[in-house]
């Protein structure tokens, strides 16, 4: 049997997915569908993209390199889709061990509150936040959501120093206090 993609299966369309919308060109009405990338305007001839296009699903959906290609392999290496893919293999991890994730989702939420806006640094510490409790199986994780190379010697970096004891005003010890502040929550659920 062929693939095909779940998301693009018009079966499950609603009239939505199909819509007129003017070229920015001549103004002349383009119909799309929903999984039109680009389309030649008949009034201008020139080639339109769609104005709705979502391919949100490419960072997530295991058949996206097969119906996308390498535009799903950018998709992929967003931050928010790395984040989520590796929230999943940790939480999956967490679950197989018996361990719950209360003290994660503290602690993500402490070190969210610390964090600068520079996205890639944050990733970084997210990242390593994340693995922290399932350390010893960081790298087959890293191997398994396809991290690239720079962040992933940074994360097993900072992972080594959180293990050994990071320098106070350190990356790693940023982390460490948002362990320490969630295990304090946990202690008191008042506070």
């Amino acid at each position: 049997m062929a693939f095909r993609c779940p998301g693009q299966d018009r079966r499950f369309w609603t009239p939505d997915d199909v819509y007129d919308s003017p070229c920015p060109h001549c103004g002349e009405s383009i119909e799309f569908f929903r999984d039109d990338i680009a389309l030649r305007c008949p009034g201008c001839k020139k080639k339109i993209a769609n104005p709705k296009l979502d391919l949100g699903c490419a960072a997530w959906c295991s058949y996206a390199e097969q119906c996308l290609g390498e535009i799903a392999r950018t998709y992929q290496q967003r931050p928010e889709a790395l984040r989520h893919r590796l929230e999943v293999a940790v939480r999956k991890r967490l679950a197989q061990a018996g361990k719950g994730s209360g003290l994660l989702n503290r602690a993500l939420r402490q070190l969210e509150k610390a964090l600068p806006d520079s996205e890639g640094e944050t990733l970084c510490l997210i990242a390593t936040c994340l693995l922290f409790p399932v350390a010893a199986e960081a790298e087959a994780i890293l191997d398994e959501v396809e991290l690239a190379s720079p962040m992933r010697q940074e994360i097993l970096s900072l992972l080594e120093e959180l293990q050994s004891g990071p320098e106070p005003r350190s990356q790693a010890y940023v982390i460490a206090q948002s362990y320490r502040k969630a295990e304090a929550e946990l202690a008191d659920p008042a506070s």
